[in-house]
């Protein structure tokens, strides 16, 4: 198909049918993009009544999350092969019909086990929005506008995470943990009906093509060759680890070391999601070369990730001395992630789909190991993760350094 040389969120994209109005598709996507990570906020202030419930350990606990960022990451690698291949609507109603159904299961989950599959498949569902609605936007925008346009839905999208984490603490105060996957099944159930309805075919013919014929992990080999690719990848990757594992993390340190409630847990959440939309906001609006501030604020992150660290190294444990350094780290992975995300996605031309579900296995896996090894090393101080965010933003920093400007 022929895409328009120039889009704005202001213009409506070229598409081969009649395509919805520049506002509803901004909407949808944004929508697409937010649908995932709220299901993944909205749970998180219910860990600690979810341990009170079925008498878990903090390691059984981390399986909730870590095993869901696994499925995550898997479900993305196979997301941008079916994309590429199938085209973007079919795979995004498979997402989130799967999200819908793992919501539900997980509302009535008699046991851990059957919660630990739910959340396996919610996750994997939720995966299709954020792969297939990058591709979308590679798809229908161009050049220096695919870091502005993503810039602008990665903010728009942090307002919905944000406001669930209190929600989901309220929620589960007033009516117990199941209450937060009902949430969540009628925002998924929802958004697929918007789809349905408002979500056209962007896949361009030329990826098609290329996309014939083969497998859906085929050209996984060319992206790993690719130097701008693994550096961009590998500085997306530990950044997101270092923002999840503290998300995975702090609910029960929170809860046990200062005995907040949920709906306090959530709050406090609101302030890394703000950095975060803050971050992303400000990426918005960097000129063409946005490498030399990418770094910069890289180096930011090391700084107070290793302020953390050596504040919980010497006993200060205060719950300032937790929120506020992650708050930085929050707001340089919103700056620095849409430029290194366009940077992976477009690293190959024709192979959009690909890179952003292998951008997105990759990153998962890493982050669900972080979160593995964080739970296996607690020992009841904000030690541990402190260590393991400091880890993993000094390794960006080496990872951004070392791919090619673009």
């Amino acid at each position: 198909m022929e895409m328009s040389k120039s889009n704005t969120l202001g213009s409506a994209p070229a598409y081969d049918h009649e395509a919805p109005s520049p506002a509803v598709h901004v909407a949808l996507l944004t929508t697409l993009f937010a649908i995932g990570p709220v299901a993944f906020q909205i749970f998180l202030p219910a860990l600690p009544g979810l341990s009170a419930d079925f008498h878990a350990s903090s390691s059984v606990l981390a399986l909730t999350v870590s095993l869901a960022t696994l499925s995550f990451a898997l479900a993305a690698l196979t997301y941008g092969g079916l994309a590429d291949k199938f085209g973007r609507r079919p795979t995004i109603l498979i997402g989130m019909s799967l999200l819908t159904f793992g919501s539900l299961l997980g509302a009535f989950a008699p046991s851990m086990e059957v919660l630990l599959l739910a959340r396996v498949l919610q996750s994997a569902g939720g995966a299709a929005g954020i792969v297939v609605s990058r591709a979308i936007v590679v798809d229908v925008y161009h050049g220096s506008e695919i870091a502005r346009v993503m810039s602008r839905l990665v903010a728009a999208m942090m307002i919905a995470p944000m406001l669930a984490t209190p929600v989901g603490g309220a929620i589960s105060d007033a009516v117990g943990w199941r209450g937060n996957f009902v949430a969540t099944a009628v925002l998924a159930a929802m958004t697929l009906l918007l789809s349905l309805r408002y979500l056209p075919e962007t896949r361009k013919a030329h990826t098609a093509n290329s996309a014939h014929g083969d497998g859906l992990f085929a050209g996984c080999g060319q992206l790993l060759r690719s130097r701008a690719y693994l550096g961009f990848t590998a500085n997306n990757a530990l950044f997101m680890a270092a923002n999840t594992v503290f998300l995975a993390a702090a609910p029960l340190l929170l809860a046990t070391q200062y005995k907040l409630t949920s709906f306090v847990i959530g709050v406090i959440y609101i302030l890394g999601a703000l950095m975060f939309a803050l971050g992303a906001y400000a990426s918005a609006r960097l000129p063409d070369d946005a490498f030399p501030a990418v770094v910069k604020a890289a180096l930011l992150a090391c700084v107070a990730s290793a302020a953390a660290l050596g504040l919980a190294l010497g006993g200060v444990w205060t719950v300032a001395a937790i929120v506020l350094p992650a708050a930085v780290v929050s707001f340089v992975v919103g700056f620095t992630g849409p430029t290194v995300q366009s940077g992976a996605v477009s690293a190959i031309p024709g192979m959009q789909g690909k890179a952003s579900g292998m951008l997105m296995f990759l990153s998962s896996a890493l982050t669900a190991a972080m979160i593995q090894l964080e739970a296996r090393l607690s020992d009841g101080s904000p030690v541990p993760l402190t260590a393991i965010v400091a880890l993993c933003c000094f390794g960006a920093v080496v990872a951004l350094v070392t791919a090619p400007r673009r």
